[in-house]
C-alpha cells in the first residue's frame, strides 16, 4: 500500500508561506519552463523551482532541491479542487519529469535520494487521476529498483527433452507429498530487441510444447529434475480449431491434477481463451474447458485461482476486486448455469489506482502482521515497442477487504519477465518460478523474511 512520504504532511502545513504569493498558475508556468529538451540534469527546473520557493540554500543539496521540488508540486496538486483539469495534469508531467532529470543528477548515488525518488514515482503511478501518464511513470520506476532478494537463485536446464529449435520459458509447479511436479513450456520463438518476434516454424506459427516434470530440491536449494514426459492433450475427445498460435500457454497447475491454460485453439470462435482442465502423472490431458464469465469468450490470461474452506475460486481482476467460484465458472461454460456472476466485487482501495495490476502467481496462504490472507505477485507492464516489467508481492486478507502491494522489483532485469508460479517449499521459504525474454526457465529461493521486507 502506497504511503505518503513523511514529509508530506509537515510541507503542508508550511506550504502557503512557502510558496510566498505565486498563484498555482505562475508556479505552474515557471515548472513547465524548467522543461527542455537538452536540459535532463534539471538545472534549469532547479534554479526555477528557487524563484519559486524563495528556499536559496537548494543549490548546494541536490536532495534539498529535489525534495523542495516534490514538495512544491505536491502542495500545487492539493490545491487544485478538480483534478481532472488540464493544470493537474500538467503537474503532473513535471513531477515525472523531475523524477527523470534526478537519475541524470548525484542524488542517484545515495540511498537517501534513490528512495525518495521512488517515493515519487509510486505517488504518479497510483494516482488515481494520472491514467494518462501512467505507463511513461512506470519506465520511470525501473531506472531504481532493485532485483528481488533471495536465498538463491537457479536457472533450469530442461533442453534433454524438448524439439530443437525450442527452448524452455515460463513454468509452474504444484507441490505432491514428497515432491514437486514442474510445467515447462517451451516455445519456437525469439523476441527480438525491438519487440518482434523471429518464429522458427516455416508455416509462421507461434508453437508452444509443455513438458511435464517431477522434481526434488536437495541441499542448497539443488533442483533435480526426475521422469520428465510431454504435457499433452492429443488423446483427449475434443475440437481443436486451427490458429496460428498452437499449443497451451502459461499453463498454472494448482491442486490435485488441475491446471488453468491459455489456449487460442478451445473454440470455434479462434478467441485466445483460458481453459480449465486435469491432468494424470503420464503428462496426458484428461478434461479441456474453455471459459468464459459473459456470453461471449474474451482474450484472457490473467486469472489466480486459490483455495479457501475447500472451495476453489477466481480473482479475475484486482481492480476492482472481482472474485469468482471456479465452480459456478465452470458450469457456466458447460451450459449448466444460467448466469454467472462474482460472489465478491469491490474496489477495495478507493483512493489508488491499481488497474495496471495483472495476474501472476496464484495466492497462497501467507499471514502478515499477525493477521491470515494470501500472497500473490502480480506485473505491471510498460508499454513501449518492448515492454518491461515490474513486480510486487501483494497480499489479500482473508475476508476479501484489505490489499496491502508491495514495493516493486524485478527478479533478474527489468525486461519482459513473467511468473506464474509462488510456492511454499519448505517452512518460511518460497520458491519462484519466472521467464526472461520468454528464453528461460528460472527460479529464485526466499525466505520469509525477505518478502516481507518489501512490505516495510
Amino acid at each position: 500500500m502506497f504511503t505518503e512520504p513523511s514529509w508530506v504532511s509537515s510541507y503542508l502545513e508550511r506550504a502557503e508561506e512557502f510558496l510566498k504569493n505565486k498563484s498555482v498558475h505562475e508556479a505552474l508556468h515557471l515548472l513547465k519552463s524548467g522543461i527542455t529538451n537538452n536540459d535532463y540534469s534539471g538545472y534549469t527546473l532547479q534554479l526555477n523551482i528557487v524563484k519559486i520557493t524563495g528556499d536559496r540554500d537548494m543549490h548546494s543539496d541536490c536532495i534539498l532541491w529535489c525534495q523542495r521540488t516534490l514538495e512544491t508540486i505536491f502542495f500545487m496538486l492539493h490545491l487544485i479542487e478538480k483534478p481532472d483539469q488540464k493544470i493537474y495534469l500538467d503537474l503532473i508531467e513535471v513531477y515525472r519529469y523531475l523524477t527523470v532529470s534526478m537519475y541524470y543528477s548525484p542524488i542517484k548515488n545515495t540511498p537517501e535520494g534513490t528512495e525518495l525518488v521512488i517515493q515519487a514515482c509510486e505517488y504518479l503511478v497510483f494516482n488515481k487521476y494520472n491514467t494518462l501518464h501512467s505507463n511513461r511513470t512506470l519506465s520511470n520506476v525501473l531506472y531504481y529498483i532493485k532485483p528481488l532478494k533471495n536465498l538463491c537463485a537457479r536457472v533450469l536446464d530442461a533442453e534433454n527433452l524438448i524439439t530443437p529449435g525450442f527452448h524452455t520459458t515460463t513454468s509452474s509447479i504444484v507441490a505432491r507429498n514428497d515432491s514437486f511436479d514442474i510445467l515447462v513450456r517451451t516455445v519456437n520463438y525469439n523476441i527480438n530487441p525491438n519487440g518482434s518476434y523471429s518464429i522458427s516454424d516455416s508455416s509462421n506459427k507461434i508453437i508452444t510444447e509443455n513438458y511435464l516434470y517431477r522434481f526434488i530440491i536437495g541441499p542448497d536449494f539443488h533442483v533435480r529434475l526426475l521422469d520428465g514426459r510431454p504435457f499433452t492433450d492429443s488423446q483427449l475427445e475434443a475440437p481443436i480449431y486451427p490458429h496460428r498460435i498452437v499449443g497451451q500457454e502459461d499453463v498454472r497447475l494448482f491442486g490435485d491434477n488441475m491446471f488453468l491454460g491459455v489456449d487460442a485453439q478451445a473454440n470455434e470462435k479462434n478467441v485466445i481463451c483460458l481453459v480449465w482442465g486435469t491432468y494424470d502423472q503420464t503428462g496426458a490431458i484428461t478434461q479441456k474447458v474453455p471459459l468464459r464469465v459473459g456470453p461471449d469468450f474474451k482474450v484472457e490470461k490473467n486469472w489466480l485461482p486459490f483455495n479457501y474452506d475447500d472451495v476453489w475460486y477466481i480473482i479475475y481482476k484486482c481492480e476492482p476486486l472481482i472474485i469468482y467460484r471456479l465452480d459456478e465458472i465452470l458450469d457456466y461454460s458447460l451450459g449448466r448455469l444460467e448466469n454467472c456472476t462474482p460472489i465478491y466485487q469491490k474496489k477495495i482501495c478507493p483512493e489508488e489506482n491499481l488497474s495496471t495490476f495483472r495476474g501472476g502467481s496464484p495466492p497462497i496462504k501467507f499471514s502478515l502482521n499477525d493477521n491470515p490472507g494470501w500472497l500473490f505477485i502480480i506485473h505491471q507492464a510498460h508499454y513501449a515497442a518492448r515492454r518491461k516489467y515490474v513486480h510486487r508481492f501483494v497480499w489479500l486478507s482473508e475476508d476479501w477487504e484489505e490489499l496491502i502491494y508491495s514495493r516493486p522489483f524485478y527478479f533478474r532485469v527489468p525486461d519482459i519477465e513473467y511468473c506464474i508460479t509462488l510456492v511454499e517449499i519448505l517452512l518460511d521459504t518460497y520458491v519462484i518460478t519466472y521467464s526472461v525474454d520468454d528464453h528461460s526457465t528460472e527460479m529464485k529461493v526466499c525466505d520469509r523474511g525477505q518478502i516481507l521486507s518489501y512490505f516495510d
